[in-house]
């Protein structure tokens, strides 16, 4: 799902313009604001959150692990249990966190929540540009392989 990005007015410093603080220690400063647009998404929590309850009453799902550490989706782990716990096919829901620290975040209602690092991100990349149309070729030995073609 895409959405547009919603802007907001926001103040601050632009670093750049900061001296030396190895040369300017004890020296009164004249800083001044700068107003600027800083961009943030709205509803893609949402969003994700009333798929993932979706999914998992209409059984489309054993497990959801979603990628993010927004204490706003726990409660998302916490209703899908409320719902499926009383049956036979109750719905795990994970988390995914970045966490180069030794000591685990743990987020509460998530049955499980695994430390990823950059590292595994990296090696996980889809380098294949998207932007791109895709090889006629290979499309048809895709549907091949499906039984399409």
């Amino acid at each position: 799902m895409e959405r547009p990005l919603r802007y907001r007015w926001e103040w601050g410093i632009d670093p750049r313009g900061l001296p030396d603080p190895r040369t300017s220690q004890g020296q009164t400063l004249n800083l001044g604001l700068t107003p600027y647009r800083k961009a943030r998404e709205k509803g893609i929590d949402l969003a994700l959150g009333l798929d993932v309850v979706d999914f998992a009453l209409q059984g489309y799902m054993d497990v959801a692990v979603i990628v993010s550490s927004d204490n706003d989706l726990v409660e998302v782990a916490r209703v899908v249990h409320d719902m499926t716990g009383r049956t036979a096919n109750r719905v795990s829901v994970e988390a995914a966190v970045f966490n180069e620290r030794r000591q685990p975040i743990v987020l509460k209602h998530y049955d499980y929540t695994h430390q990823l690092q950059h590292a595994d991100f990296d090696s996980a990349r889809d380098a294949f540009d998207y932007r791109k149309g895709l090889d006629e070729t290979m499309v048809e030995l895709f549907l091949r392989t499906i039984g399409k073609a």
